[in-house]
């Protein structure tokens, strides 16, 4: 229990095994190296050189929670798009209502699907969180007048903190870039929440993210995957010197799964979202190639930067439960390093807080081990090794 009472929750991550490689670019100067290859997974596996686990008692919902609209106006977003209208978006005048009271309203495109035509949202008794007969929209690829325009948002000039969350289904693979969220201004006037590369096979499309046109944001991989036809909440959080993207969602047998990425190696500039440009909800202007071929719903945006906590709360509530057991959502790096050399692991697990992470090698606590003054961050989710030796056990 912690000091409040709360239980805890063990995050358990175990290095196993070690291996080595040779460097034979010279012959006369061999030198060994250390293979690290932490690939993080729930259960124990044997897989690759060394792992890292997550040991959790379940991975079961826990409780009830309130709705996913009482949970989204708690936190007070700039604006709130529920998309529940049931009116004729024919006309290309039906307002998507700001739910906030804002008076951010939107305008759904004349050829754009809603409730009036039989499109839902998220539905119990999947998801709990929301209303039998919720509505959402229906974008259709290719088509600019199947997407939903935005007013001025009038966010911050200064505070560059900023989260957009909503509730995707996609009916198809999105092409490359496809906009969720966007804003098109021109030049560096450009911002927006969709999607980036497909993978290799061309199935599927990772998310991504577009600030200020800058290339480290735009050029950023996530490896976020949404799975076609079934509902994902998906979440962006910039912040100053960071951005995290969130994708959680039930899997085939209605268990959770959590992945986050993080993009630490960029700066980012505060966007009041204002552009002469125009802004949707459901494509990237740039092209009609990049328009969202699937359904959306529940979409907000806040002028601050969510915490995890926060982002996995409006997940819950969506469900209908009030929390989730870990999962690890960011996989950790592996290297290949020289003996002798200094290696700092990192992982991240979703789940509801608190978490205790606790490290292992082959089994057992790091600190209790001989030599664990050679580590830093044991119980935290970073862990540094000062010097690495090739051994089997230590």
């Amino acid at each position: 229990m912690d000091k409040v009472g709360r239980p805890m929750t063990f995050v358990i991550l175990t290095v196993i095994e070690l291996g080595e490689r040779m460097d034979l670019a010279k012959k006369e100067t061999r030198k060994t190296m250390k293979t690290f290859r932490p690939t993080a997974v729930i259960k124990r596996a044997t897989i690759g050189a060394s792992i890292l686990a997550l040991y959790a008692a379940t991975c079961g919902q826990i409780g009830n929670a309130a709705s996913y609209r009482d949970a989204v106006l708690a936190l007070q977003p700039h604006a709130f798009w529920e998309l529940n209208e049931t009116g004729d978006p024919s006309s290309g005048t039906l307002e998507a209502v700001d739910s906030t009271g804002n008076g951010y309203n939107g305008i759904y495109g004349p050829t754009a699907y809603n409730a009036y035509y039989g499109i839902l949202g998220p539905q119990p008794p999947t998801f709990k969180g929301f209303a039998t007969g919720q509505g959402a929209v229906q974008c259709s690829g290719g088509d600019p007048n199947s997407t939903v325009s935005l007013p001025p948002l009038n966010l911050s000039s200064e505070v560059v903190d900023t989260t957009i969350i909503m509730w995707i289904y996609p009916n198809d693979v999105p092409p490359a870039d496809t906009g969720l969220f966007f804003d098109r201004s021109g030049d560096t006037s450009t911002c927006g929440f969709g999607f980036h590369n497909q993978n290799a096979d061309g199935t599927a499309t990772e998310l991504g993210y577009n600030w200020n046109d800058n290339s480290s944001t735009w050029g950023w991989s996530s490896r976020l995957y949404p799975p076609l036809w079934k509902w994902s909440f998906a979440a962006l959080v910039v912040e100053t010197n960071r951005a995290t993207i969130y994708l959680f969602y039930l899997d085939d047998n209605g268990q959770p799964v959590l992945l986050s990425a993080v993009n630490s190696g960029v700066t980012h500039r505060a966007y009041n979202w204002s552009g002469s440009g125009g802004r949707y909800i459901g494509r990237d202007p740039l092209n009609d190639q990049r328009i969202f071929p699937g359904i959306i719903d529940g979409v907000a945006i806040f002028n601050r930067a969510l915490t995890q906590d926060e982002i996995l709360g409006l997940f819950a509530a969506g469900v209908g439960v009030q929390g989730f057991a870990p999962m690890i959502g960011t996989q950790p790096q592996s290297y290949f390093v020289y003996n002798g050399a200094r290696v700092t692991l990192e992982v991240t697990a979703n789940g509801s807080s608190p978490l205790q992470y606790q490290w292992q090698l082959n089994g057992v606590n790091i600190d209790t081990l001989p030599n664990a003054t050679n580590y830093i961050g044991i119980n935290s989710n970073v862990l540094t090794i000062f010097e690495c030796h090739l051994c089997r056990s230590w």
